[in-house]
This record gives structure tokens, sequence and C-alpha cells, in this order.
């Protein structure tokens, strides 16, 4: 009965320290000699840890390890926070508040080796519905159209590194793959991927070397035929980049009619890495900070 009612408790404080954590975390993170922890959270940790100004440069290796803890340590101090190299709640709430904005700013340069470019600025509130352009190689603007970048949850959408969050600021590699299977929740017509995060956050969460390495696998610019669709407003995703499918219908005639570029095969992410080479880039960038 004894060894019952202390199970209880810890699985009550554990649950209860879980839930208190922000999201992408979903644990507490410390330091440990034997079994270290290890995993995408760590990774995300180490990635904002690294743009704090009281942090000493150190390996992002999402391992847990003393590098990180002494990292840690210093955020904490400069911050004015208790030093125990632990990431707790109020550690965690204070990196994503202070350092989940990668700073990504779109260089207004078409970059050489891609057929295509497309360029959207958005808002930190990503319910408003943000302006994309498809860019030539001779760095024209020859189509705009209206995209929503807000994930699921409430008050404009999860934060960016979340499961269903909104997408990601920075800099991709992307492709132009044929349809998705399922029309009314990914359109008719072929999709954009995002293949490969270059700079900013994208090359955090899509670095495409491994599945377990892509921490938001399967963003694409895609449309939806389903009731939610017929609403008038472009809803939420999971993730990716929507738009109206009329729009998608008009990328993908002048992607291919205008500009060389080739439907490859859709392997739905299951491929990875991406198996061809990239034809096009895709910049993000924050508007407000």
């Amino acid at each position: 009965m004894k060894y019952h009612l202390i199970l209880y408790i810890t699985l009550t404080i554990i649950a209860s320290v879980s839930a208190s954590m922000p999201p992408p975390f979903k644990r507490e993170l410390y330091y440990t000699s034997s079994n270290p922890l290890e995993g995408s959270d760590v990774y995300i940790a180490q990635s904002f840890l690294l743009r704090s100004k009281y942090v000493t440069s150190f390996p992002a290796n999402k391992v847990y390890d003393l590098a990180t803890k002494k990292a840690v340590e210093q955020f904490q101090s400069g911050n004015s926070l208790s030093v125990d190299g632990i990431i707790g709640p109020a550690t965690a709430n204070l990196l994503i508040k202070l350092h989940l904005n990668d700073g990504y700013k779109d260089d207004g340069r078409f970059p050489e080796g891609y057929l295509y470019k497309i360029h959207i600025s958005v808002h930190s509130n990503r319910s408003i519905p943000a302006t994309a352009y498809l860019i030539a190689p001779n760095n024209t603007r020859i189509f705009k159209f209206p995209v929503l970048t807000q994930g699921q949850g409430p008050n404009g959408g999860y934060n960016s590194f979340s499961d269903s969050g909104n997408t990601p600021t920075g800099l991709y590699e992307i492709d132009l793959n044929s349809p998705e299977n399922d029309p009314d929740d990914f359109g008719p017509y072929p999709v954009n991927r995002l293949t490969r995060g270059l700079a900013g956050n994208g090359a955090i969460i899509t670095p495409d070397t491994s599945k377990s390495d892509n921490i938001r696998a399967g963003l694409l610019v895609h449309c939806g035929q389903s009731a939610e669709w017929k609403k008038g407003v472009i809803p939420p995703s999971h993730g990716c980049i929507h738009s109206w499918c009329s729009n998608i219908q008009r990328i993908w005639k002048i992607l291919t009619l205008d500009l060389g570029v080739k439907v490859n095969k859709n392997y739905f992410g299951s491929v990875v890495p991406y198996p061809f080479n990239s034809q096009g880039v895709l910049s993000l960038e924050l508007l407000d900070e």
C-alpha cells in the first residue's frame, strides 16, 4: 500500500511538471552523468541558448551534457533566474520569450542555382493573412497571392517549434511534387514541399539528414477542398502554408510552363534525405519582432 502511494505521488509530480512546461518542451531538462537526456527538445533548447548574449558558444549536439548545463547556468545568471542548470518551466518560458524568433530577414536577392523563389513576410500574430510573391530568376515578382501560415492552437497558433504550430520562419529549399493523395485536405494540384532548412528556425527544425532530425517534417504549400475550406476564410494548418486552390493551380502552371520546373514524384516525406535536387527556395520572414 505504501509503495503504491509513493508511486502515485511520484507520477502526479511528474505529470504536474510536464503539464506546466511550455510547448515544445514536454519535460524538465537537466544534466545527469549516467544515461544523459537526449532528443529534439534538448536540441531546441541548445539552439535557443546559443542566441543568448550571456552564453558562451558550445556544441548543439542533442545531448544534455556538462557544456549544456553550463550554458543554462549562464543564461539563468544573466537573466536573474535561480541558477541550477535545469530547464524547468521558468527557464523554458524565458528561453521561448527571448529567443524563439530567429531574426531571419530576406536579403532581397535571388539565390543562384534555383528556378524560382517564394517570399513571404508574416506578422507575429499568424491569424493575420500574409502576402506571398512568386519570384522568377531575374528577381522579378511574377505572381502575388494570399497565404496563411498559422498553425493549430489559440491566440494566433502554437509557437513554430510545437507540434501543429505556426510555419517556422527562415530560408528553405523547396520542390514541386505531384499531388497529395487526399484532395479534400491538400487540394488536387501539385504541392510545394519544404525539403531542407537553410537558415533561421528552418535550419533547426528541418535539417533533412534523417527522419529523427526533422522536428517539423512534412511542411507544404497547398490548398484544400474540405468543408473547412468552403467557409470563405483560409483555415489554419498543422504547420503548412495555406492558400486558395486557384492560386496553387496558378503557381503550378507558372512553374512548369514559364519557368521550366518539373513535377517530381511525391514520396509524402517518407524518403529522407529528399531524393531530388530541390528546384526552388522559400523565404519566410517576420515583420514585427
